[in-house]
């Protein structure tokens, strides 16, 4: 790859993150800038407006604590979307730790609702701190040692929940109108985000999130689906917020023979197309989907869909068709800004919209908790369609 004054790390995630306290999804390395501005250059000595309201910030609000340097950057960034952020040197360096299968954290993965204003634990791993400090799914994180949260920016929560095995961190949550303080202490945490299981003639399989290790576990799957005689693949993507955008290549190329994964789209309005190069899945396919299923989730998904592989069941997806990079500034730390959007093979947009589903389930779309397979509206209905397949 060519080297550029700067390096750029590609994240394709809703970002999700795990956040087993982590931060994570900084994946793949590009060897390209990013698209040159087409817009008129902007002068940062003659921004009266922004200086102006620095100004009145830095007189009037009511914690002078908080008007710090790096703060006034978040809030600036916050403002252009959810997904950009600024990451100082300490941040960045859990934003790395977390790129990786093990970290120290509390067992969550965490997102943002559909307003992209607040931040979701999605999910509770089994033997977590969490879990057994009584976190439940659906709780809304408000604080984090007492402070309100700076930005609902994933990466960012997600590297204030990580820190040093067996350091204890306070949260408060919401849920049903109702505050919940809890103490937590961060532990190693490791975590298979594939699970699989037969039900009825049927194989049924969560992808919890794209890790760097998601593809060997979900060739394993297809390997064992091929031996087992099942007669179709139950492909689970709800509340999947995503994950390094290679895992999703990779595991596309167990599914989609080669073709188009999805497009980029830059500033300038050009496109680039992410491939596949494996091999056709030729068995019935149905991927299930929430409006919790985002970003690497929609990639895989869009693809599926628009190809034909697999019919699509459950509730229009999240909509976050954006893909960030990591762009240092020295001395002071990194810059996670939003560089492109992406379209899925047949050039529809991803981001707000989200993806439609070919068959729709409203039924049991807010329930958290893990249901029996017979109780589950979603994949009862991918039975019925596999059935007819």
């Amino acid at each position: 790859m060519r080297e550029n004054r700067y390096t750029f790390w590609v994240t394709i995630s809703t970002f999700l993150i795990i956040v087993f306290g982590l931060g994570i999804f900084c994946g793949v390395l590009v060897g390209s800038r990013a698209a040159r501005s087409t817009q008129t250059k902007i002068d940062i000595n003659n921004m009266p407006l922004l200086s102006k309201t620095v100004q009145v910030v830095m007189d009037n609000y009511y914690r002078a604590d908080l008007v710090t340097e790096e703060n006034l950057a978040k809030a600036m960034l916050f403002g252009l979307d959810p997904y950009s952020t600024f990451f100082n040197k300490d941040e960045y360096k859990l934003f790395q730790d977390s790129t990786v299968g093990n970290y120290v954290g509390i067992g969550v993965t965490i997102g943002n609702d559909q307003s992209k204003r607040h931040v979701i634990v999605l999910q509770v791993f089994d033997k977590s701190p969490a879990l057994r400090a009584g976190v439940e799914e659906g709780w809304e994180i408000v604080k984090i040692n007492g402070s309100k949260l700076k930005s609902t920016d994933i990466d960012y929560v997600s590297s204030l929940l990580k820190g040093k095995e067996n350091t204890s961190i306070n949260l408060t949550f919401q849920h049903d109108g109702l505050f919940v303080d809890k103490t937590i202490v961060r532990e190693q945490i490791t975590i298979n985000t594939v699970s699989s299981k037969n039900i009825d003639k049927y194989t049924y399989t969560r992808l919890s999130n794209f890790m760097p290790q998601s593809f060997e576990e979900m060739k394993n799957v297809i390997n064992n689906f091929e031996l087992s005689g099942s007669k179709g693949l139950i492909l689970d993507l709800r509340r999947n917020p995503g994950g390094f955008v290679k895992s999703c290549i990779d595991i596309s190329n167990l599914f989609l023979e080669p073709g188009t994964l999805a497009f980029t789209k830059d500033q300038a309005g050009r496109t680039e197309e992410i491939k596949t190069s494996g091999i056709r899945f030729e068995k019935p396919l149905v991927v299930l989907v929430d409006h919790f299923t985002a970003s690497a989730s929609e990639v895989l998904t869009g693809a599926l869909q628009d190809r034909g592989v697999a019919t699509v069941v459950g509730t229009r997806t999240f909509g976050k068709g954006l893909i960030q990079n990591i762009i240092p500034v020295p001395p002071f730390g990194v810059i996670k800004l939003t560089i492109q959007s992406y379209l899925t093979p047949n050039r529809n947009e991803v981001d707000v919209v989200g993806i439609k589903p070919d068959v729709e389930v409203s039924e049991g779309v807010d329930n958290f908790y893990p249901l029996d397979p017979k109780e589950d509206p979603f994949i009862q209905k991918a039975i019925e369609i596999l059935k007819e397949k």
